[in-house]
């Protein structure tokens, strides 16, 4: 997966689910605790690369996650709702949480 693969994506994804687009978005290698990050300010999402390998549909629930954020910073209802719009997001988290790239805190 490319950073030019993961901005189709996260385009469809933003489509798909009415959130924003993101102004940019890219695989980086300094995120070990946390699979993506974003700067709503900015409109930039940074995504960590130890998921690139990951299966499809738990990216896709990575990106809308941080797609989220461009609306709500926190992670509030109002977040969860936004980020439950893609439908494997639950499992996606419990994935993750399976490969030890989280705690019990969402990120």
């Amino acid at each position: 997966m490319t950073d030019a693969t993961v901005t189709i994506r996260a385009r469809e994804l933003a489509h798909r689910y009415d959130l924003p687009v993101p102004k940019t978005i890219r695989f980086v290698s300094n995120q070990t605790s946390r699979w993506g990050s974003c700067t709503p300010s900015t409109g930039d999402i940074r995504i960590s690369d130890r998921i690139a390998g990951f299966p499809g549909w738990v990216l896709d629930a990575v990106i809308v996650h941080e797609l989220a954020h461009l609306v709500e910073l926190g992670h509030g209802p109002e977040f969860q709702a936004l980020a439950d719009r893609y439908p494997r997001q639950e499992r996606a988290y419990g994935f993750l949480l399976a490969m030890q790239l989280t705690d019990d805190e969402v990120e």
